[in-house]
């Protein structure tokens, strides 16, 4: 599909992609981004002879844009929730076992692999959002929260067993 072909496609298909992400998201910023990316998607996708529907693969990448961005959110709130537990718990710790606990957290995103490191470090330290992550880093989205998958749940195992020594 070349570009003015591909114009015309975005041009009709924009507004009904945008209102079905709306209807998910319930946020306008969020559901423009999300139909741009599915919008990328289908660019890429145009020229995929396996692809007989580009319409119906586009309105299928915003749902399910929309149902990543979701759980994502949701993946966000536990890990707050966490953090704001072990916040509590630490008020009544005494300050040897906060700083020994702060080294251990600190010593196991040093186990990770570099890549996974930075993006840790970005999304959570810097507070970059996934998008802003994978753009400096030069990865996808997608990259991006698998690497935060693979450091969370490392992070809950390590710090979990020593815990418990």
């Amino acid at each position: 599909m070349n570009t003015n072909t591909f114009e015309l496609f975005f041009k009709s298909h924009y507004q009904r992609a945008l209102g079905l992400a709306l209807r998910f998201m319930h946020d306008e910023e969020a559901a423009r981004d999300i139909v741009a990316d599915a919008f990328e998607m289908a660019w890429r996708k145009s020229t995929d002879k396996e692809i007989a529907n580009l319409a119906g693969y586009l309105y299928m990448s915003v749902r399910n844009l929309c149902l990543d961005t979701i759980r994502h959110q949701g993946v966000h709130g536990r890990y707050a929730e966490m953090q704001i537990r072990a916040a509590r718990q630490d008020i009544f710790d005494e300050p040897d076992q906060h700083e020994e606990r702060i080294r251990n957290i600190m010593e196991a995103i040093d186990d990770l692999a570099p890549r996974t490191q930075e993006v840790l470090r970005s999304c959570y330290f810097e507070r970059h959002t996934y998008k802003e992550t994978a753009t400096a880093l030069d990865i996808s989205e997608s990259a991006v929260k698998k690497h935060i998958v693979k450091a969370l749940k490392y992070l809950r195992e390590t710090l979990h067993g020593k815990r418990r020594e």
